[in-house]
């Protein structure tokens, strides 16, 4: 009985041990490695054809770019000319409005050949035709043109005026432009000098002139 009792009392101390062991050992933990790296990131490109158009931020959508404003601004200029019939030379000084495309242009010139001189003033008006940096230009105006020799022989017109030539180095960011151009001249309506029925020694008006001015 006594040996049965003590075999029971020892098995017991030996299961106490044996779970107190248990919940006292250190639980193993097994290594877990996180791996941070992330994958290299794709690169794509999107084109979307908003070459004239701008990024609202408030609404997020891009919007039309507006057109640019009027190119409005008054230029003073000089030149020279070569008239072909009858053949002389002269020096212009005018002063031309640019409104975009459109001109308004009024202009004095004197000049003439040996001997003999020609004066002329008047307006016209045209446009560009075209936006670039070197477009053709076209004008058309009235003006009263006067050849003599200085010694009450000669006579005076009004003259209606053509021309057309190119306009070179337009810039909206910056002044200054070149045109060179031919103009014809078309007389309406003709006076004699005084005390004079014939026009005897005196040139004729002028036909054609092949025009350079520099405006600024």
């Amino acid at each position: 009985m006594r040996l049965t009792i003590r075999r029971v009392l020892v098995g017991a101390v030996s299961l106490l041990s044996t779970v107190a062991a248990a919940q006292g050992s250190t639980p193993r933990v097994i290594p877990f490695k996180l791996s941070t790296s992330l994958p290299p990131a794709t690169k794509h490109e999107f084109s979307f054809g908003l070459r004239n158009a701008t990024f609202d931020a408030g609404s997020g959508q891009a919007q039309d770019t507006p057109p640019e404003g009027l190119d409005v601004r008054l230029m003073p200029g000089i030149g020279g000319m070569v008239f072909l019939s009858p053949l002389g030379a002269a020096f212009s000084a005018g002063l031309a409005l640019q409104v975009s495309r459109f001109l308004l242009l009024g202009e004095v010139l004197g000049g003439g050949a040996s001997g003999l001189y020609t004066l002329f003033a008047g307006g016209a008006a045209g446009l560009y035709i075209g936006d670039g940096r070197n477009v053709p230009y076209a004008l058309a105006g009235l003006g009263i043109i006067t050849v003599g020799n200085g010694d009450d022989r000669g006579h005076s017109a009004v003259v209606f005026s053509g021309e057309f030539g190119g306009a070179f180095f337009r810039s909206r960011e910056r002044r200054g432009q070149i045109w060179l151009g031919a103009r014809v001249f078309v007389p309406l309506a003709t006076t004699l000098a005084t005390g004079e029925t014939v026009y005897g020694g005196v040139p004729s008006i002028p036909v054609l002139s092949i025009n350079l001015r520099f405006w600024l």
